[in-house]
């Protein structure tokens, strides 16, 4: 659970369904996002966001004098929820053949497709529509500005993202339904051929709510030759209001956390004989970084490191 916020991993323990929550268990590692990132259920496959937009006007003024009336100005917005489908298929023979028990066999196909599943879900956090067209928008595509590292080709980012309800969720339509049916025998037939097989699907109503204009921000242009920075991170940080403060996570690759790690490292010199001239340089290697400018990190195989950037309009100029 993050924060207190209630997770995909809790939404599928309360599903009803055994061999969801073993298997989910077992393949949060793919992707942590499927258990970082708050989740929160609706009905149906769709949902309206409304956000303020403007405040009502304040003022000061003298006696018997007035003052500008005002209200607050509000936008509404249909979201959408989008089928994650994982069909599976296993041939009644290759069933049969199996040394152990058919349960065994099957749960191994479907600890298949629920790792599929959480891949596919957290490489659609970031990429969005990019990854895959019939999925929901990213996060790439939703950040309110970005800070750069400096590289262009074969980078990666860092991102910063505010969660909770009003920023950063998921949402499981259908009131949080995560289907995993009992494996059913049927006849599958192909090119006028036949063959036994026993078949299931996983499948849910999934999108991700970027409920606040407000809610991500990333470090851009990540590579080795280009790091990840205690400077650059504080640097992002400084454009996120003090409102977005509280609930804030970095979700980072290995390499992001390497430049960091590497970038934390410090060099000494120690003397050749006691007294001596400092001659032997020595370098004090840092431990994993589990956090950047008191924010916790999320480390990620979700992700690239063949990411492209250039300079556009939401780029802050790094002072």
């Amino acid at each position: 659970m993050s924060r207190g916020y209630t997770t995909l991993l809790d939404i599928a323990a309360r599903s009803g369904s055994d061999a969801v929550v073993g298997l989910i268990e077992d393949a949060t590692t793919y992707a942590p996002e499927f258990s970082v990132i708050p989740a929160m259920t609706k009905p149906g496959t769709t949902y309206r966001v409304t956000r303020r937009t403007d405040l009502p006007t304040a003022s000061f003024r003298a006696v018997n004098e007035s003052a500008a009336i005002g209200k607050s100005t509000f936008e509404q917005e249909l979201k959408q929820m989008y089928f994650l489908d994982v069909p599976l298929q296993v041939d009644e023979a290759a069933v049969k053949g199996d040394d152990g028990s058919a349960g065994d066999f099957l749960a191994q196909e479907a600890q298949g497709a629920l790792a599929a599943a959480t891949i596919k879900l957290g490489r659609q956090v970031y990429y969005g529509t990019s990854a895959d067209a019939k999925g929901f928008a990213g996060l790439q595509s939703q950040s309110v500005g970005k800070w750069p590292a400096g590289g262009t080709t074969n980078t990666t980012s860092a991102y910063l993202v505010w969660l909770g309800r009003q920023g950063v969720a998921f949402v499981i339509g259908r009131d949080g339904e995560i289907a995993l049916p009992a494996w059913t025998k049927q006849a599958v037939t192909a090119d006028a051929t036949q063959r036994m097989a026993w078949v299931t699907n996983l499948s849910a109503y999934v999108g991700l709510q970027v409920g606040s204009a407000k809610a991500v921000w990333r470090v851009t242009g990540i590579s080795v030759a280009a790091p990840l920075t205690d400077a650059r991170g504080a640097g992002l940080l400084s454009k996120v209001p003090l409102d977005r403060r509280a609930g804030l996570r970095w979700f980072m690759n290995r390499t992001a956390i390497y430049t960091l790690q590497k970038s934390r490292a410090t060099a000494g010199y120690i003397a050749a004989t006691p007294g001596g001239s400092p001659t032997q340089e020595v370098g004090f290697w840092m431990e994993a970084p589990t956090t950047l400018a008191g924010i916790p990190i999320t480390l990620t195989d979700s992700l690239l490191d063949t990411e492209t950037n250039s300079g556009t309009a939401d780029t802050y100029a790094e002072e």
